[in-house]
């Protein structure tokens, strides 16, 4: 299974809004950074971040059912 579920608890020390608003930003940190800056000289992104952006999945992104019965079956809750 790829991917992974999370639900917070009235015992989570973030709420379900501040969870979303998290992986949101992560998400667009990653995509700012694996784009990277621009340099005017040459024309191009100079990518700060060599690798394929961790906050997407390539087999959830190609199958969106699998997502929505496979990994829901499988929360794990975050507790504080």
């Amino acid at each position: 299974m790829e991917g992974w579920f999370v639900q917070a608890t009235n015992k989570s020390p973030i709420s379900t809004n501040g969870l979303h608003l998290l992986i949101a930003a992560l998400r667009s940190f990653y995509t700012m950074i694996r784009r990277g800056v621009f340099d005017p000289q040459d024309q191009r992104f100079h990518p700060l971040y060599a690798y394929e952006n961790p906050m997407y999945s390539k087999v959830l992104e190609v199958d969106p059912q699998r997502w929505s019965t496979g990994l829901r079956r499988h929360p794990f809750r975050i507790a504080g």
